[in-house]
């Protein structure tokens, strides 16, 4: 993780930008951050040491079709759960959530707690929840569609049409799913793991 001052994180993504207007102070630092299949995130420290986590929007949120706005959404429908961050702002280039101070469970999340964790999200009332369903298909035509011409090959062309037939699985309801749930994404703060 890098830290560096604000105006050098602003030359670095112009993403932050953006964010300027929403502090009443320009944030003493920001740091780059590790994480997740899409994460590029930054924890921006203000002079009165709170703390916020910005989300951009990249080309691999993009390739993925995660919607930022999407996940505003269910953050601020979710937030009385405490299962995930505050969202505090959202625009075109990205969010801003809370920063929760804590522990990464990288190495030490054990099975039960990784359970646990999902049985919470699973159970969140979704009938107020603004998602979007998964589509098991459309995710695979997305994937198809993101490939380059030359990459579309008869091999490559079988696969994406054997993975296109979604599995037959029993109706189970709609939930959340966080789809990227390990302990890079999950901190054990003093009272509980979020």
């Amino acid at each position: 993780m890098a830290r560096m001052s604000w105006s050098e994180a602003c030359q670095l993504d112009e993403t932050l930008v953006g964010l300027e207007h929403f502090f009443s102070t320009s944030p003493s630092y920001a740091q780059t951050l590790t994480g997740g299949l899409t994460n590029r995130c930054w924890k921006i420290v203000l002079p009165d040491e709170s703390a916020f986590v910005w989300r951009p929007t990249t080309h691999l949120t993009k390739a993925f079709s995660i919607s930022r706005f999407q996940e505003y959404q269910i953050l601020s429908s979710i937030e009385d759960s405490q299962i995930g961050p505050k969202p505090w702002f959202i625009n075109e280039k990205g969010l801003l959530v809370e920063w929760i101070e804590g522990s990464p469970l990288t190495d030490t999340l054990t099975f039960d707690e990784l359970l646990e964790t999902m049985v919470q999200i699973h159970q969140l009332d979704t009938t107020r929840v603004p998602a979007v369903p998964f589509s098991f298909t459309a995710r695979v035509d997305h994937y198809w569609m993101k490939l380059t011409a030359e990459n579309r090959c008869k091999e490559v062309e079988a696969i994406y049409q054997r993975w296109r037939n979604a599995p037959n699985l029993a109706e189970v309801g709609q939930t959340l799913c966080h789809f990227d749930l390990a302990g890079y994404n999950m901190v054990a703060t003093r009272t509980s793991i979020e």
